[in-house]
């Protein structure tokens, strides 16, 4: 007997209540279940050990590192008595909180790894913590097989894991705002009386987020969202109203000072200057181009789709199935009379509205956005989490339907898992290039859109030209110019090779696809960086070009050098 709409909508969210967890049959099932997360996480701590040295330095990692040193300074400074302004005139960087570059800094200066080796180490290491977060939200929402599935979807997202290892802002940021809703999520079922426990983990999450980006206000803002609806339609006494001032207020009073502790430009007006960043950043004076559906477009004239389109076409085609689905569901439930809105119905309501809040804005407020889909990972995480209740709740469903049916389901998903780790070993280390089939993959999206847009691959393309020079040419001093920010490629020359930014002096020129420069520069093609056959970099070969004038260079774009 096929079930109705009515029937498989109420398997995804359950009606019956529970303040805490839902409850599973059998201590086994349970069991096995949190066992297979945290073999899971295991493995994924294998793997990070494995190949953080494979990654690449992303252009704005330099300019992080020195951020980190600075504010480090500025602390050493004051334990002797003077005052370093360095962390106070570091440009734009002075609208972002230093906790992540900071905390990197700090670990080199006793770390046996090199400098970015290291920040890539603890970059992918807090990666893991988000992943172990989505997990522990999955569980919240639909138990032990949920939080399975939204670890599990979440790893199978490329465009996460890849950026795991070198994205010293977007990822960090994304860990703090998964954890903060994590504990929103936990206070609920306890309003208006929130254990302390709960209130002071929830403000460490958004403080830690804030000391990242400053959008980490939109969490403070879900807080007394919460506070509000309820003291509107559940508050009845004063001790209840009471309770809810002294929740918002503590939450509040422990995130603050800790967005303070890494930003020393904040901490000159500490209860302004947060609020001038958030204007900064919300008008962000961006004016490179962005490739968008094929075409270049200045980003202050890019479509309000822009961060749909992407997100629809970097995002694991499952992840997308699952979405729809859940948001059919959804719809079904709501307008059900009969559905008993029980605390769980109000923990996915309130990540539903965590993860289309800040695209809903986006596409209203049109803000400058770049760079493909990175700013918006940390609604990545929220989505992976509604999409494993989904998955776990479909499975359930299934079993209970027709045990094939459900075979055939489990069958369908791990043959997709399987399929969707070798496209992302076919990627490694630059799996954040990654396109769904829906634009074709990769190679249906180059052209189209921007692919290496950080030049991860810059360290490949290193790495290939010293084993061409040490294979075919005779021993030498040879000099290397890149089309980037220098220590994307310098970090990782040989002593015999020098680093010019001046292509007129270079022997060999490394350049990104990106914006067509490898176009600019003359010269045959030595070797080229591919991946699953589209081009991300490629090294040219300029001996016989050497003092040759090279029209048109430095190119007004947003390649930073």
């Amino acid at each position: 007997m096929v079930k109705s709409p009515d029937s498989i909508a109420a398997a995804v969210v359950a009606t019956k209540p529970n303040p805490v967890e839902i409850r599973v049959k059998g201590a086994d099932q349970r069991d096995g279940w949190d066992l297979a997360s945290k073999v899971l996480f295991v493995v994924l701590a294998g793997l990070i050990l494995a190949t953080f040295m494979d990654y690449g330095v992303t252009w704005d990692e330099p300019v992080q590192h020195f951020y980190g040193g600075t504010i480090v300074r500025y602390y050493i400074s004051l334990l002797h008595g003077h005052f370093d302004k360095g962390a106070l005139n570091a440009g734009d960087l002075i609208y972002y909180g230093g906790f992540f570059d900071t905390v990197a800094v700090a670990i080199n200066g006793i770390s046996p790894l090199g400098r970015y080796e290291t920040r890539h180490l603890l970059n992918a290491l807090i990666g893991l913590i988000g992943i172990i977060g989505c997990w522990r939200v999955g569980r919240l929402l639909g138990g032990p097989a949920a939080g399975f599935w939204a670890a599990t979807l979440l790893v199978l997202t490329p465009r996460y894991y890849g950026q795991m290892f070198n994205n010293p802002k977007d990822v960090p940021f994304a860990v703090g705002y998964i954890w903060a809703m994590y504990y929103l999520l936990r206070a609920l079922p306890h309003l208006p009386r929130v254990p302390r426990g709960i209130t002071v983990k929830l403000g460490i999450a958004i403080g830690l987020a804030l000391g990242v980006r400053i959008g980490g206000l939109l969490l403070l803002a879900y807080v007394l969202m919460v506070v509000g609806l309820y003291g509107i339609f559940a508050a009845r006494s004063k001790a209840a109203f009471t309770g809810l001032v002294k929740f918002a207020l503590t939450v509040i009073g422990i995130a603050w000072p800790i967005m303070l502790l890494c930003w020393p430009w904040a901490q000159m007006q500490p209860l302004t200057r947060p609020f001038e960043a958030l204007s900064h950043v919300t008008r962000f004076p961006w004016f490179g181009a962005v490739l968008f559906e094929g075409q270049s477009i200045p980003a202050v004239h890019e479509p309000r789709i822009y961060i749909l389109r992407w997100l629809s076409i970097s995002l694991p085609e499952i992840v997308l199935l699952l979405a729809g689905a859940g948001l059919l569901c959804a719809v079904v439930l709501l307008l059900r009379k009969n559905t008993y809105m029980s605390v769980r119905n109000y923990y996915w309501m309130l990540l539903s509205f965590a993860t289309l809040f800040p695209l809903l804005y986006v596409v209203a407020v049109r803000p400058i956005l770049y760079d493909a889909d990175r700013h918006f990972v940390y609604v990545v995480l929220p989505l992976a989490c509604l999409c494993g209740l989904v998955l776990a709740r479909g499975l359930d469903w299934a079993r209970s339907t027709s045990r094939m049916v459900w075979a055939a389901g489990l069958v369908a998903i791990v043959g997709y898992s399987i399929w969707q780790v070798s496209v992302m070993v076919r990627l490694h280390p630059d799996e954040y290039v990654y396109f769904n089939q829906t634009i074709g993959g990769l190679q249906g999206a180059a052209g189209k859109f921007e692919t290496d847009y950080w030049g991860n691959s810059y360290k490949e393309a290193v790495k290939d030209l010293v084993k061409y020079l040490q294979t075919n040419e005779p021993q030498g001093r040879y000099a290397v110019m890149a089309a980037s920010r220098p220590e994307s490629s310098s970090y990782f020359l040989p002593s015999w090779i020098t680093f010019t930014k001046n292509p007129e002096q270079a022997d060999f020129v490394i350049s990104t696809t990106r914006y067509g420069i490898d176009q600019i520069l003359d010269g045959p093609v030595l070797l080229t960086v591919k991946r699953l056959g589209v081009p991300l970099a490629v090294v040219k070969d300029r001996r016989h070009l050497k003092g040759v004038p090279v029209p048109g260079w430095p190119p007004v774009l947003a390649i930073p050098e």
